[in-house]
């Protein structure tokens, strides 16, 4: 193994890697995020046909006391079956900037039909491990049910849980995506890099909550110019933010085991050689 100079984990240096290298691949990972924006509109429409989802935004629905529309077993199930094919597709996107980002690391070029490939290719050992932490999360849910009966200190812990577990498995992606030791090893994986440094995560995660916030009020800002032209602005500034994000992560597990085990970017990508 080769290894890298030690050092410590620094946010300004994830942050400042990170937006570098959004910077580069800006073309490739932005049309990656377009295309599965696409598909996943496209397959909202197909799943809405078939199960009769229909949420008609017409301005009388935003009148007061004008009535929702029915919600029957045909509009949940469909409503599910997008929630998951949607999520496959997020996972393969995070799954694949991982791979782009540990290329671009190591001074790889990276192009969309790379990314489109290895999107494929590594959907499985992402969604596997993401599976098992909607498990973590469901159970944390039902706990957070059983807090919330206790006022202001429940919703104190609760939100303080769900921060906690969120840090700990910040970098769990990039271990199903690069070491792959599977399921419940990549949550326990995550669990070890992100031992130490967990107050410097909570402060990249803030950063990010503040970049969010930012994007919807410049959002709601464009949507003035029309809802067409608001509608592209905030695609574009959500497709933006999400490439951003899993970039941030990508980089962060990087700089992550460099601080902790020193090791240089070419061993970590060798799994992609």
């Amino acid at each position: 193994m080769t290894l890298a100079v030690q050092q410590s984990f620094r946010v300004g240096e994830v942050i400042s890697q990170s937006f570098q290298t959004t910077i580069r691949n800006i073309i490739p990972f932005g049309v990656l995020a377009i295309i599965a924006v696409l598909i996943a509109v496209v397959l909202f429409l197909l799943v809405g046909t078939v199960f009769g989802i229909s949420m008609p935004m017409s301005p009388g629905m935003m009148e007061p006391g004008a009535a929702m529309p029915a919600v029957g077993a045909g509009f949940i199930i469909g409503m599910v079956i997008v929630a998951l094919l949607v999520f496959a597709i997020y996972m393969g996107v995070m799954a694949a900037i991982t791979y782009g980002t540990v290329q671009d690391l190591r001074g790889q070029p990276v192009g969309i039909s790379g990314l489109l490939q290895s999107a494929i290719n590594l959907v499985p050992p992402v969604l596997g491990t993401f599976i098992v932490l909607l498990g973590v999360f469901f159970a944390l849910a039902i706990v957070a049910i059983i807090m919330a009966f206790i006022p202001i200190l429940g919703a104190i812990a609760d939100a303080v849980l769900f921060v906690f577990v969120y840090i700990i498995f910040w970098v769990v992606i990039p271990v199903a995506v690069v070491e792959r030791p599977g399921p419940v090893a990549s949550l326990r994986r995550s669990i070890e890099l992100t031992k130490g440094n967990r107050w410097r995560i909570l402060g990249i995660i803030l950063l990010l909550f503040v970049i969010s916030i930012g994007i919807g009020i410049i959002s709601m800002v464009f949507m003035f110019l029309g809802p067409i032209i608001g509608g592209i602005i905030q695609g574009l500034l959500n497709a933006v933010f999400m490439v951003f994000s899993a970039v941030l992560v990508a980089v962060g597990y990087y700089q992550l085991r460099v601080a902790k085990e020193g090791v240089d970017i070419g061993d970590i990508a060798k799994v992609f050689d």
